[in-house]
């Protein structure tokens, strides 16, 4: 129950007081270009299918296509609105802040096992003060407040890392694997920050098949079970499966956004 409270405050990120101190909900947006340009994006894919903006800018945009793609299915469901967009960004919050408690104790347990020693729970609650902190920080509530790609990003990079840290068996078995390399390529779609989790999960992967190779190379001699004797298989067929998510995930940058990642010249 905690937990789901401490989940639910960016919700709070949908009021606020307006120029005449009344309470309004969050239905606007601003002029800077991003609201605009990821709206603009939004719906050109939702009723185009392209986040193209020449139509209606006379020139694309320079931003990352992931949180616009986003915006347009949502607003598919839900109907299109500065009120829905910014509903969404509150959600995406929430779920990032859900997401954030398991990273932790994870994380907790990870560096100190023994944690637990100085009473019950005590891992526990000091990842439920760590989330609390989180959806409390001002500067992480304040990505809700407008229809930025930060919210959607978070939920990416924490979903990467939780399971990454959760799933220790990476990257013997392809179809886990294949999802964690899924949500690098998502990161990296929404913001280009993502790279990192690209460049990691590859780099970990990589790193994973020649530790493999080696042992197998000289460990000759020790007999081997026939799951372990696959693993080599399965690892190149994690890197294969990797190396498609990426190559789609850039080309469909390139592709649908002439610059994603370069201002434009002026």
């Amino acid at each position: 129950i905690a937990l789901l409270l401490v989940a639910l405050i960016p919700l709070i990120t949908l009021f606020h007081r307006d120029d005449v101190g009344r309470w309004d909900i969050a239905r606007s947006v601003m002029s800077a270009p991003d609201e605009p340009a990821y709206l603009l994006m939004a719906d050109a894919f939702l009723h185009h299918r392209t986040v193209s903006t020449r139509a209606t800018l006379g020139r694309d945009a320079f931003y990352q296509p992931g949180y616009p793609v986003l915006l347009a299915i949502w607003f598919a469901f839900i109907g299109e609105s500065a009120l829905h967009a910014h509903l969404l960004n509150a959600l995406l919050l929430c779920a990032a802040t859900a997401i954030t408690y398991p990273l932790c104790l994870r994380l907790l347990r990870m560096l100190s096992p023994d944690l637990g020693a100085g009473g019950k729970g005590a891992a526990e609650w000091l990842a439920l003060l760590i989330t609390a902190l989180f959806a409390t920080n001002w500067h992480v509530l304040g990505t809700a407040l407008f229809v930025f790609s930060e919210p959607a990003f978070m939920v990416a990079t924490l979903a990467w890392a939780a399971l990454a840290l959760e799933w220790r068996d990476l990257p013997q078995v392809p179809g886990k694997t294949a999802v964690i390399a899924a949500l690098a390529a998502w990161a990296y779609l929404i913001r280009g920050a993502g790279l990192v989790c690209m460049a990691a999960t590859f780099l970990y992967a990589a790193a994973s098949l020649v530790r493999s190779l080696w042992i197998r190379r000289f460990a000759r001699a020790a007999p081997q079970s026939p799951l372990r004797s696959s693993w080599a298989a399965q690892r190149v067929a994690a890197l294969v499966i990797m190396l498609v998510l990426f190559a789609a995930a850039r080309y469909a940058t390139a592709y649908m956004n002439e610059a994603p990642n370069s201002y434009p010249r002026q």
